[in-house]
């Protein structure tokens, strides 16, 4: 497991991250139509190109999947390739201007707005650091609960039988796997 260089989850408790995408959904949400595709429809709309146009606010000055495609892969692409830092530099140029109007915006809100606000930010990086760490699984707490289910099934099961009649064969007389013997 690789830890994270940067602690983003207790960052984010404390208060000091800003993710402008989920800070636009709350501050001007959408409708979820339920159409397929909503999803991708909604994570269309909020990325940072689409939040910047529609608040007069300049975007990206490149596309980093040209930048991926001409040195083979966004893993590949030099740090420091002008190009590149131009458009890491036009990226959090337009984040920090969409993060001052934001600013005004989560001022306005009332406390339960804020305190909303804030709480989608700590759901977004506890999803986050489980999809980047994975999930950690207690084997011997698994293996004990998994045995008990299957003893407390065993257990009605056999109760099932014995007070109701409960065949244990099928009409042919194979048999029967519900409920199990």
């Amino acid at each position: 497991r690789v830890e994270p260089k940067i602690d983003t989850l207790k960052l984010t408790r404390d208060g000091r991250v800003l993710d402008t995408m989920i800070t636009e959904s709350v501050l001007h949400p959408i409708l979820n139509d339920k159409s397929a595709g909503a999803v991708a429809k909604a994570a269309k709309w909020f990325k940072l190109d689409a939040v910047c146009e529609r608040r007069g606010i300049p975007g990206k000055v490149d596309e980093f999947a040209r930048l991926a495609k001409l040195h083979g892969g966004p893993d590949q692409i030099p740090l420091d390739d002008p190009d590149y830092r131009t458009y890491c530099a036009g990226d959090v140029g337009s984040a920090r201007m969409l993060a001052g109007l934001q600013a005004a915006e989560i001022a306005a809100l009332s406390p339960v707005g804020r305190e909303y606000l804030w709480r989608e930010h700590r759901v977004h990086a506890i999803a986050a650091t489980m999809g980047a760490q994975g999930f950690l699984v207690d084997r011997d707490l698994l293996d004990r609960r998994f045995w008990q289910a299957y003893g407390r099934k065993q257990s009605l099961s056999r109760s099932l039988i014995a007070r109701y009649g409960i065949p244990t064969t099928k009409a042919a007389g194979k048999p029967a796997h519900s409920p199990p013997a």
